[in-house]
């Protein structure tokens, strides 16, 4: 992947951005986007984006990695986002090819709110609890069950068992 900028000595030059795979984008939640990316060099992580190709935000981890992953937060839905990867070369910043994603494909379901039972605590209210949690009183009835289950299955005539024959 070539990436362009202007390397002043006395006159320009094409500098390399040294993007070894990707980037990528996966979606972290119904509003929010982590770009990544991996480096043949340490570099911190930079990404410019915005709803156009003039971008206009910035997020950057200035943790010299060669693994990069940068988290775009606040997106808006059924958007198209554009977004350049930057990195510091010789002292200069230098910027991939534009990329652009879609925030039509995220199908990141959005948390649910916290909403209060409709149902009123009554006398069975801990019975379903410990039911639910599997208390040891659950199992013991579920013993007695089984166990009073098979002395009924064991008098009961053979052929009412697998099926009358």
């Amino acid at each position: 992947m070539l990436c362009l900028a202007t390397v002043s000595v006395w006159f320009s030059l094409p500098a390399l951005c040294s993007i070894l795979l990707g980037p990528y984008v996966r979606f972290a939640g119904s509003d929010a986007a982590t770009v990544k990316w991996l480096t043949t060099g340490t570099n911190s992580s930079i990404v410019e984006y915005g709803l156009t190709n003039s971008l206009g935000w910035r997020v950057e981890d200035p943790t010299p990695t060669t693994n990069h992953a940068v988290t775009i937060t606040g997106l808006k839905a059924r958007a198209k986002y554009y977004f350049v990867i930057k990195e510091l070369i010789n002292g200069q910043e230098v910027s991939s090819e534009l990329f652009s994603f879609e925030s039509d494909y995220n199908y990141s379901v959005p948390p649910a709110p916290a909403v209060p039972s409709p149902y009123t605590n009554d006398s069975m209210t801990q019975v379903y609890a410990s039911v639910a949690e599997g208390s040891s009183t659950t199992r013991v009835w579920s013993a007695a069950i089984a166990s009073i289950t098979a002395v009924a299955m064991a008098s009961w005539p053979t052929n009412w068992r697998a099926g009358r024959s």
